[in-house]
């Protein structure tokens, strides 16, 4: 699509602003679906790259994320070899390899916590199979994090993106270019 999209848009004699949204990675962080999440970065790497070649050396491209959803994290020291689907389950000692900080693979919370030996017999509970990506804290949609994210460009007027920066000064670039 960002193919198709600079075809149309290159003969604007004003230039142009295209955005591209990855809106399903953030829908997949929100799930908790980490197999989908980084199949969706691989896809907008995808899509930067279409936009880099076709773009040309004039081409101002700014990739920048909005929010930190879920707290996404790689846990332990995967083997040097593995990658891709190895990384989606767990590992050799039974422990998953992603976890989440929130989300709906969380462990519900009723209340205050149980001491063990004063439960009623009719509250025993069967424990739940073990999730391949649990969240630390259940909520039925992951929530935004106090994470950085990161701001990248390439082309005239992107030597501004550096280090840590307000959001505002992505803006104040890209006002700049146009």
């Amino acid at each position: 699509m960002v193919r198709r999209a600079i075809q149309l848009l290159q003969y604007n004699v004003g230039g142009y602003l295209l955005v591209v949204d990855a809106g399903l990675m953030r829908k997949a962080a929100q799930e908790n679906n980490g197999e989908r999440t980084l199949g969706q970065t691989v896809e907008l790497d995808r899509a930067v790259g279409v936009a880099r070649s076709y773009g040309g050396s004039r081409a101002t491209i700014i990739i920048c994320g909005d929010v930190a959803i879920g707290g996404f994290s790689l846990n332990g020291f995967p083997f040097r070899k593995d990658s891709g689907i190895a990384l989606l389950g767990f590992n050799s000692a039974g422990q998953p390899w992603i976890t989440w900080a929130t989300g709906p693979n969380g462990t519900k919370s009723y209340g205050a916590a149980k001491i063990p030996g004063k439960q009623d017999e009719n509250q025993s509970k069967q424990p739940e199979g073990e999730q391949s990506e649990p969240a630390a804290f259940y909520t039925k949609s992951a929530l935004v994090t106090v994470e950085d994210v990161v701001a990248f460009g390439s082309g005239p007027g992107t030597d501004a993106l550096e280090g840590v920066m307000d959001s505002t000064d992505v803006f104040k670039t890209l006002r700049d270019e146009l």
